[in-house]
């Protein structure tokens, strides 16, 4: 089985697993607001037809999974609810007021590649497109198999007016009020996890699906990029204030000596706070001898301070100090290190555990392994794992695709001359 095979089939299978989890839970949540619009009493419309949020999950997830899971959602949701609490007055019933009026909510999908990039905005005309269909579906259901109960009415007038028009247009209006209050922090968590859920390619061919401006580069003098990197807007919500005025005046080209010392001394209070974060930038400043002087000793205390405050990234930099060409050299420890961040997702250890396997370094040597880890890297944002896809593939031979990955690594802020987002020269790079 080829490397491009193999890494391409298990972000495949980490989609689809993703897709069926969603539409399982928005499913069940549409069952549950269902049957309470059953039993919660004044719901119902005097002309019939009860009015509920049920369309509101599965509209939701098929902007988070797109048209074709989203429309395999609205079928199961509109089996299990026609067996639940269906009327089986006519055959055709099934088909237009549940399988194919609640298929019609995957319609939503076709917005899903806006709202996974973030535009939220995108769920008003979802919601409202798949609603209009759902109303459409059930109410041609009431011209061609329930005329009999317009009585004296015209079954048009009845079935698109009288009896579907209210409910459906109440239920319309209630799913764009709630779905407003959770649209935008929903649309955030979504986008994070974009490389689970855009379909294959997406972030490839299209140069606006991933925003290089707001992806954090990560480099070997990270004290400079402190602002890029997201430290600074972090720190201030862990930290306050005091914390990211440190941050910004060590990235300061001006800042004076003096003004350095004051500012690590800041540093220092938050790590021995507790502060994650501080204990390694300052593990990073003593290893690469920036405001302080080299002493990878201090270094690996302080990466050991920050892995033991709860954070990854220390568990990162201790590891990937161990696999450094330097006296703390140490393949066993820091491997072992690497691949524990690196199962937590942090795009940089991906990174590095897959140059591990393309070289061999404490595993055997595994292209297909390399690859698998350098596209995961990649679509969690990282411009290095882009560098190294592409690293690989030109390797191969198949120069076309290396030319994409290079032009989206230097996108996400990799610079191969200066190799910024290098991680130290790592496994002899």
């Amino acid at each position: 089985m080829s490397a491009n095979y193999t890494g391409a089939l298990r972000l495949r299978v980490q989609r689809s697993v993703s897709a069926i989890a969603i539409g399982a839970l928005m499913i069940a949540l549409a069952i549950c607001l269902e049957y309470a619009a059953k039993v919660i009493p004044g719901l119902e419309m005097p002309n019939g037809g009860t009015f509920s949020l049920t369309c509101l999950p599965l509209v939701l997830a098929s902007l988070a999974i797109g048209p074709l899971w989203g429309s395999l959602a609205g079928f199961i949701y509109g089996l299990l609810d026609f067996f639940i609490d269906g009327y089986g007055l006519h055959w055709g019933s099934l088909f237009l007021d549940y399988l194919l009026a609640f298929s019609f909510m995957g319609l939503a999908g076709l917005f899903s590649k806006k709202f996974v990039k973030g535009d939220w905005w995108v769920f008003y005309p979802a919601m409202t497109v798949a609603m209009v269909f759902r109303y459409l579906s059930s109410s041609f259901s009431g011209v061609l198999f329930f005329a009999d109960y317009a009585g004296s009415m015209n079954p048009w007038f009845y079935s698109f007016l009288f009896y579907n028009a209210p409910y459906m247009g109440v239920s319309l209006l209630l799913d764009l009020l709630i779905g407003s209050y959770l649209i935008f922090p929903l649309s955030g968590v979504v986008k994070q996890y974009s490389y689970l859920l855009l379909p294959k390619g997406d972030e490839r061919n299209d140069n606006n699906k991933i925003d290089a401006a707001k992806v954090p580069p990560v480099g070997t003098q990270p004290v400079r990029k402190a602002e890029d990197n997201g430290m600074a807007v972090e720190a201030k919500e862990e930290a306050g204030v005091t914390f990211k005025e440190a941050l910004l005046g060590l990235a300061d080209p001006s800042t004076s000596c003096e003004t350095a010392g004051k500012d690590l001394d800041v540093i220092r209070q938050e790590s021995d706070n507790g502060n994650a974060r501080a204990s390694v930038l300052l593990g990073i400043l003593y290893e690469e001898g920036l405001f302080a002087e080299y002493d990878l000793d201090k270094a690996e205390q302080y990466y050991q301070k920050a892995y033991d405050q709860g954070g990854v990234n220390g568990q990162f930099r201790l590891g990937a100090l161990y696999l450094g060409d330097n006296a703390k050299h140490d393949v066993g420890n820091g491997l072992a290190l690497v691949r524990e961040a690196a199962s937590k997702g942090l795009p940089e250890a991906l990174a590095v555990l897959g140059q591990a396997y393309e070289k061999g370094v404490g595993v055997d040597k595994d292209l297909g392994k390399a690859e698998e880890f350098y596209v995961d890297a990649a679509h969690r944002g990282l411009g290095y794992g882009y560098y190294l896809l592409g690293s690989l593939k030109s390797d191969q031979g198949d120069f076309a695709e290396a030319k994409e990955d290079y032009d989206l690594a230097v996108k996400l802020g990799y610079d191969a001359t200066s190799k910024k987002q290098d991680f130290l020269s790592l496994l002899g790079r």
